[in-house]
This record gives C-alpha cells, structure tokens and sequence, in this order.
C-alpha cells in the first residue's frame, strides 16, 4: 500500500503536522498539509503498478480539495460582491447599473455580471467555468452542506459536486436540503456520469410538476446550433423533445447499419454523420438521390420514381422502441408522478401518457416485480442466447451497462453472462449454492448488460465480477491489479 511520507530538503523523513502553517492559511488548510506534501514526494517510479494506483487516488483526492477551495474563493466573492465598493458606485449611477445575476439556486445571493471575467482571469479559466464555480461555490455554502463537507474532505470531486449542484438547483431550499446527503452519499460509490443519471432521476422525482414546467419552457426555446470544430469541421447541435431524439437516433442508427454494408472500411460514427447530413439535406441516406427534386418542367406534374418526392415514412427503416416505465395509477391519469424513459432518464407523464395511449403502433407490457423488495419475477431458460423476453427483463432490471462509471444505456449494450455459459449442472453445485453465485445457464439473474468495450475487457482482460447473492441489484468488480469497485443501481443508476 502507499504510505503518505514527507521529507525535508535533506531527504530526512519528517511529520507534516509539525510544520507551522503558511501566513494566512487556515486551520482547515493546516491540516491538509501532511496530504499534499505526502503525495508530492512520493518516489512514483519506485511504487509497484497498484501502489501507482493508490497513489493516484491519493492524488486525486488532494485535487478534489483543491477544487472546493475554488468553489470556496468564488463563492466568498460572490457574497462580497453586492457590497463592493465598485459595484455599489455603479449600481447608485444611472447608466451603467450591472445586471444582477442568480447563478445558484433558491436562497443563494445575486451577484453582478462584472465578477465573472474577474473570476475567470485570476483563475485562468473561461468565462463558462467560472461561472460554474461561482454557482457551485454558492450552493455548497447555502444549500448543500452534506456534499460540501464531502468535496472538502476529498472523498468527492469538483465533478460530482457540480452534478449535484446542477441537478438540485431549481428544486426548493427543503427538497434541496432532502437530496443532498443521500446524492453526497451515492457520489462516493459512483463516477460523475453515473450519479447524473441517479441525480437527475431523483430530482425529477422530488418535483415532477417542475419537471413538466420546465419541459414545457425547454420546448419553447428548444433549437439548433452549428459550430466549428476545426481541421474543416464542424458539429451540428439539435435540441428537441427526449422521445422525438430517441427516435431520430434509431432511425439514424439503421441507416448507419445498412450504409456499412456498402462500406464496411468506414467507422459506424462516420456512417451515421453521413446518414444524418445526407437526410437533413434532402438527400437519400444511401444513394445520396435529391428526395425533394420538384418534377422537371414541362412533365405536366409527372411523378416518376426518379423525380417524385416520395412519402418519408414509407422508407424510414428503422423501428423505434421507446421503453417508458410508469405506474398503472399514472398511465390511467390518477397521479403526475415522473416516469422513466428506460436507458435516457425522467420524462413528464403527460409525456409517457402521450406515448402509451397515442402512438401507433404501442405494445403495452406489464412487469411484475415482488412487492417486498421491487425485485423483478423472471423466467429462466436453457439456451445459450437469451430470449427477448429476459433481454427486456435484464435491461428493465439494470438499464444501464453494469460496469463501474459505464453510462451506456442497456439497450445499446452486449447481453453478457455473469458466470460463463455451461451446459450442464455446475461442477461442484453445493459450492455454487453456498457462494450464492447464479450458475453459468441462460436465466435472467444470470445476465448483465455490458458496452462491448466493457464487454472485451471482462472477457479476455482478467477483470472479475460477483453478484450480491442478497442484492440483484449490486455488483462486485475486480480490476486485474486487485482494485474493487461496487456498482449498485437500485435507483436505476
């Protein structure tokens, strides 16, 4: 294992609670030295591979410190900023008054537009950042105390702390305050993309008719952008409704799929770049035929094959399947209670409601699950590749990719066996049932959704998994340096 050392500027090893702090350091930031100086003077290339990895941890939790005093300097001026001198002098003038702007949430103060270019110069950042740790900063002074001391003591980083501040930002002082300690919680155990699954869910739940209001506001400046990206270019931005991206996402996928047919040298992105363009500039996805030529004039309106413009729907390829869970209470309109569009996160009901009841064609699927533990009742089978049936069931159960930090929704994921596939009963049953390990058969407890580069490394690059015999819902991972991470999404994340 690592063990933090400081030494002098002879080498000698020395304790670095016996340093006398810096002139205007704090007590807090005292007692953080022997952290810092630890890790600054380790011999790096003399640590064996896992120590290397400890160390890194170490280090990155002295950055996660680091960072909150960031947060922590942005916010004190933001709390000074309305009595500064030079702010007062401006705002008592006529012309000139600086807009006054509320970057955290409920309960957090106003500070004016001069502060931010101010902020980003003595950082050295953009605009764009110190603007987020100005708004972080405030939050975690006023609203979110749990995730403050976490991020302080290191055991968080800056990235799960803006999470939290982002997601719980339009929610009240209170429902705030609800979520914090349970998302400062989860964040020690997750990555920052996996806990913005979670958060986002959570706050959804804490506030759907927010959640609707919102949605509603986000549809009406919903839009496009297009920007440069250099090397000649340029990326184009569409924001829409969730359901109506998902579709567009499948349709394009299909096209991608039948494009690689024709080109299998290409990469599957650079297919579904060129389907896109193609489609959005009239153009079919495959041929690159104008699919809105006008008839030639002089044809009298003919309408051949080569110049007619032909009816979208007939050709879209693809067939979308949006998988939305939700209450029977709340699909029969008894309650507004947020649903889950399974892989993509919280929709409003109206939106799942508008889904199940009137698009065409839908196939409504119950599932039950056992009312003790909401753990879901599923079939078993005796074949190699799992049926549709336990694929919906695995991917409703886990709906994202079972790795530690993997984001892929299930739905795009490899269908792996926990333990690997054998016919037969296990060679030794009793161990098996002893160790509570599923055997390697083809049963829904027996299967995980994995990304295929999740999949490969679980396969042939030596990291192990176990299952919480007591928990579906949790998984044990084993790096090849003997590293342990759990995964646990029974919140859906």
């Amino acid at each position: 294992m690592f063990e933090p050392v400081v030494r002098d500027d002879e080498g000698r090893v020395i304790d670095a609670r016996d340093l006398p702090p810096a002139r205007g350091v704090s007590l807090f930031c005292a007692s953080q030295l022997d952290r810092f100086t630890s890790v600054l003077s380790a011999n790096i290339e003399a640590l064996e591979e896992d120590n290397q990895l400890e160390l890194g941890a170490h280090l990155s939790s002295c950055v996660a410190t680091l960072e909150w005093m960031k947060c922590r300097v942005a916010s004190s001026l933001g709390v000074k900023d309305a009595t500064d001198p030079v702010v007062a002098h401006t705002a008592a003038a006529d012309r000139g008054r600086p807009i006054m702007r509320t970057l955290g949430g409920d309960g957090t103060p106003a500070v004016s537009e001069f502060l931010v270019p101010e902020v980003a110069l003595a950082f050295g950042c953009s605009e764009r950042d110190a603007t987020s740790y100005l708004a972080v900063g405030l939050d975690l002074r006023f609203r979110l105390r749990c995730t403050n001391a976490e991020f302080g003591g290191g055991r968080i980083s800056y990235g799960h702390a803006k999470v939290i501040s982002e997601a719980t930002r339009h929610l009240p002082v209170d429902a705030a305050e609800a979520l914090d300690g349970v998302l400062a919680d989860a964040a020690t155990t997750r990555t920052p993309a996996r806990l913005r699954i979670l958060a986002r869910r959570k706050a959804a739940a804490a506030d759907p008719t927010g959640l609707a209001d919102r949605h509603s506001d986000a549809m009406s400046n919903r839009g496009t952008a297009m920007f440069s990206i250099g090397d000649g270019m340029g990326s184009f931005c569409l924001t829409t409704s969730l359901t109506a991206a998902v579709a567009v996402a499948d349709q394009i996928d299909e096209w991608a799929a039948k494009l690689r047919t024709l080109q299998p040298q290409l990469p599957l992105d650079a297919h579904r770049a060129d389907a896109a363009t193609r489609l959005l500039l009239g153009q079919h996805p495959l041929t690159g035929a104008n699919l809105l030529a006008r008839p030639a004039a002089g044809t009298d309106g003919d309408t051949s094959p080569a110049t007619a413009t032909p009816e979208l729907t007939t050709w879209l390829p693809a067939r979308t399947e949006l998988r939305v869970t939700m209450t029977a209470d709340t699909l029969l309109g008894l309650d507004d209670d947020t649903c889950d569009l399974d892989g993509h996160g919280p929709i409003t009901a109206t939106q799942a409601r508008h889904l199940a009841l009137r698009s065409a064609p839908v196939t409504l699927r119950r599932v039950f699950t056992d009312p003790a533990d909401n753990s879901i009742l599923f079939l078993d089978a005796n074949r190699y590749r799992f049926t549709r049936d336990q694929i919906a069931c695995i991917t409703t159960l886990h709906p994202y990719s079972t790795f530690p930090g993997a984001t892929t929704p299930a739905t795009r994921c490899d269908i792996d066996h926990l333990n690997e596939y054998r016919t037969g009963p296990p060679a030794d049953a009793d161990q098996a049932a002893r160790s509570g390990d599923p055997p390697g058969q083809t049963m829904v407890r027996n299967g995980q959704p994995l990304g295929r580069r999740h999949h490969r490394p679980k396969t042939h690059g030596g990291w192990k998994v176990h299952a919480d015999p007591h928990d579906p819902h949790t998984f044990h991972w084993t790096s090849p340096h003997g590293r342990t991470y759990t995964v646990n999404d029974t919140d859906g994340a």
